[in-house]
């Protein structure tokens, strides 16, 4: 257990324990709440310097007026340590709430935290979309907020 926390969902959360304070925090929950997320969520990478915590999600309630495209799938999702917010990472091109059209997962995080590797079978995540049988490989670049298709198997680029 971790003191503040309210766990509510009987699923998996992620945390984050900071050895050198001797203190944890919950990484999967609502921005500005300290209720766990409202679905499931797994860590898959951490920065060096501890600041990034990349993770991807099932929940709906991490940030405010999240759209939910791709129904029970999971999105992607970066949490700062210094804001203690998460920003959604899987998202419809052009938006900062709307999410992956189709499932997605993290794999890979640099290690400033400003790029983040995820694969996708959504068709909402670069401008003109993208049309693919299989799941794809992209790049998201958070400094600029721009996504990247960096597999082309089986893919074609529209517009």
């Amino acid at each position: 257990a971790v003191t503040g926390i309210t766990d509510s969902n009987a699923v998996s959360d992620v945390f984050l324990f900071d050895r050198l304070a001797g203190t944890s925090v919950i990484v999967s929950k609502a921005n500005g709440a300290a209720t766990s997320a409202n679905d499931r969520s797994q860590a898959i990478a951490l920065s060096p310097d501890g600041r990034y915590v990349l993770f991807h999600s099932r929940a709906t309630n991490l940030i405010a007026g999240f759209v939910n495209l791709n129904g029970a799938a999971d999105d992607v999702w970066l949490y700062d340590r210094t804001t203690a917010t998460s920003r959604l990472i899987s998202r419809e091109v052009g938006s900062a709430v709307r999410g992956a059209s189709g499932g997605a997962n993290a794999t890979g995080l640099s290690d400033d935290g400003d790029r983040i590797v995820f694969v996708s079978s959504a068709s909402n995540l670069i401008p003109g979309g993208v049309v693919s049988l299989v799941t794809n490989v992209f790049v998201h670049q958070v400094s600029t907020t721009t996504t990247r298709l960096v597999s082309h198997n089986g893919s074609v680029e529209t517009g």
